[in-house]
């Protein structure tokens, strides 16, 4: 069931991007569970992770494509937003930013959120929180799962790399 909502989320993600700004209620479904992700899908503000890559490697900087929508059609013809990030193991903090963005009604922004891991000794899996505020308030939040791994270590005595073609 939660890959059937994993599946369902990155197909509303693919129909955003795709500029389709609503489904019919009959594909819903019957669950409150899947009537919330449509719901949330299809709000006036949204943000779209554009990578699935959901890995990054500790002690390294990663960034990822995200597209921020604005869909409120409320008269103003701009709407000034701030995007925030957060990278989050448990309750700790690994990384987080923010950026303004202004985005005229009915169009979408594209920006990078960079993250800045700090090392990693063991594989940890956390969460990426996205969040669009408005006039110092949160009108719309994201949160994807993000894996941490340890970097791959460099062999500092190798001088040559030798390939071996048995045939």
């Amino acid at each position: 069931v939660a890959d059937s909502f994993a599946r369902l989320e990155r197909q509303i993600d693919a129909m955003r991007q795709g500029r389709i700004v609503g489904i019919s209620p009959n594909t819903w479904g019957s669950t409150m569970e899947l009537r919330e992700i449509c719901r949330q899908g299809f709000s006036p503000f949204y943000v779209h992770l554009k990578e699935y890559d959901r890995h990054v490697l500790g002690g390294r900087t990663a960034s990822r494509k995200v597209a921020v929508y604005n869909d409120c059609l409320d008269g103003e013809t701009e709407k000034k937003l701030v995007l925030t990030w957060t990278l989050l193991v448990g309750k700790t903090v690994l990384s987080e930013g923010k950026t303004a963005l202004a985005i005229p009604a009915g169009t979408f922004s594209e920006t990078e959120v960079t993250l800045v891991v700090p090392p990693a000794t063991v594989r940890q899996e956390g969460v990426l929180e996205l969040r669009i505020r408005h006039q110092d308030k949160t009108v719309f939040e994201r949160k994807d799962p993000f894996s941490i791994s340890p970097a791959v270590q460099e062999f500092a005595s190798a001088k040559q790399l030798a390939v071996h073609d048995p045939a």
